[in-house]
């Protein structure tokens, strides 16, 4: 079950440095290593129901409950620091498709900017 969670932790600070890679392509890569974290979460989560259905009669030394204690730690503030990079970097892109949004709505069809109007317009008669 550590091993799990370990691997769990590893996969989801791969992501996390993915996130704030410039490139895509590193992001791509980690994709299928977090759906394996999410199968290691799972399977940990299983094997913790059982213990509790077992009502602890299998023998866990305090050593070992220590290290699931922190490496769950580690899980969970990996998992938050996650969750802030993702969420700070959709505010970031909706921020962008805003500007995006504003001087699209100002450029013609061709892509071109407008010609620009003019401020006034005199009309003079002779």
């Amino acid at each position: 079950m550590l091993e799990r969670m370990i691997r769990a932790r590893g996969h989801v600070d791969a992501l996390r440095s993915a996130l704030v890679s410039p490139s895509p392509e590193d992001l791509e890569r980690c994709l299928p290593t977090l759906e394996e974290a999410v199968v290691c979460l799972r399977e940990v989560e299983a094997q913790l129901q059982r213990l509790g259905a077992q009502e602890m009669d299998v023998e866990i030394s305090q050593e070992q409950l220590e290290q699931l204690r922190r490496e769950a730690n580690d899980l969970q503030e990996s998992l938050q620091i996650a969750r802030r990079v993702l969420q700070q970097g959709a505010t970031f892109v909706g921020g962008w498709m805003n500007v995006l949004g504003m001087t699209a709505a100002s450029y013609t069809a061709t892509g071109a900017p407008p010609e620009a109007a003019p401020a006034a317009k005199i009309s003079v008669e002779g």
